[in-house]
């Protein structure tokens, strides 16, 4: 029976992180709800602290007023990653900076925020084995959990023109309306950006710990999604970043032809949403492209089990 006046259980300590270091270190911060599979070895750490998406404040709101939470995330990323050097890329014209790190200029017009063109920006070169990327928000939620030394449960949000730190959980409605906003009939909400979010099936959804914004898209502001044929006009693929063919590439998975799409270099794509934005037929292409890739994961996953089971 449920003794509803028994105290409730004392929360667990603290997880000390000061001396863990190596697979010890990772394996506890995985523990605690942080993702360490890009934190590999490399010779450059780039601390991306573009804004993610047009729209989007997030990065450049946390380097100026969290700056000791960033500091305490890099501190445990360089335990990680161990690198000679470490540069903050921001947007060039932004001052923020942050303590024993470089600074580095990039471009100004989306999707120059993108961490593969950050690199690109710092090294000067495509993709390098000896580079890696880590996001002002990865950064600060490394950060909450060495402060906390708890498992992390918190993210921050750019709603309207600022930020939201808000518990992982938190329905969409309840962001909005701290920041003074409601989503009216029609309306959809977006969590992420608008080119590269998801939108939320109900104002009751809880934002994620990876979410790093919400955004409110107003009934007939932006024409609406359909799975109209492509036209072939090449507008997406003018416009691509990565120099795939994304009409190609949707409308392989659009098919299920999965494999084909992983010989048309599907994974090169960096999932900017440029060409969904520009579709004048308005498909779903980056979901199309997200959609081939995680199926071609899970195609993986299941080849890698097989193996295993033989062995």
């Amino acid at each position: 029976a449920l003794d509803v006046d028994a105290e409730p259980p004392a929360p667990p300590e603290p997880t000390d992180l000061t001396a863990a270091s190596g697979a010890e270190l990772r394996a506890t911060l995985t523990s605690l709800g942080v993702d360490t599979a890009g934190l590999r070895k490399a010779r450059t750490l780039v601390i991306n602290g573009v804004n993610p998406e047009p729209g989007v404040t997030s990065a450049e709101l946390l380097l100026r007023d969290q700056a000791a939470t960033l500091l305490a995330g890099l501190d445990m990323v360089k335990r990680l990653v161990n690198p000679e050097r470490v540069v903050l890329a921001v947007r060039r014209g932004v001052t923020e900076h942050l303590a024993g790190c470089e600074v580095a200029g990039v471009g100004e017009i989306y999707p120059a925020s993108l961490d593969p063109l950050a690199i690109k920006a710092v090294t000067g070169r495509e993709n390098p084995d000896d580079a890696v990327a880590v996001s002002a928000h990865a950064l600060w939620s490394l950060g909450r959990v060495i402060e906390t030394g708890r498992p992390l449960a918190e993210t921050v949000l750019s709603v309207g023109k600022g930020n939201v730190q808000a518990v992982v959980g938190t329905p969409v409605q309840d962001v909005l309306g701290a920041a003074g906003l409601t989503a009216a009939h029609g309306d959809t909400v977006v969590l992420g950006g608008v080119l590269r979010g998801r939108a939320a099936r109900t104002p009751h959804y809880g934002v994620g710990k990876g979410d790093y914004g919400v955004a409110l898209v107003r009934r007939a502001e932006l024409p609406p999604v359909t799975d109209k044929p492509c036209m072939e006009c090449g507008t997406c693929v003018r416009i691509c970043p990565s120099r795939v063919d994304p009409c190609l590439l949707s409308g392989l998975a659009e098919f299920k032809l999965w494999q084909r799409a992983a010989d048309n270099f599907v994974d090169a794509c960096m999932e900017c949403g440029l060409c969904g934005y520009v579709c004048p037929s308005r498909r779903p292409i980056l979901q199309y492209i997200r959609l081939a890739k995680a199926e071609l994961a899970e195609m993986a996953g299941l080849a890698a089990m097989a193996v295993q089971g033989q062995e």
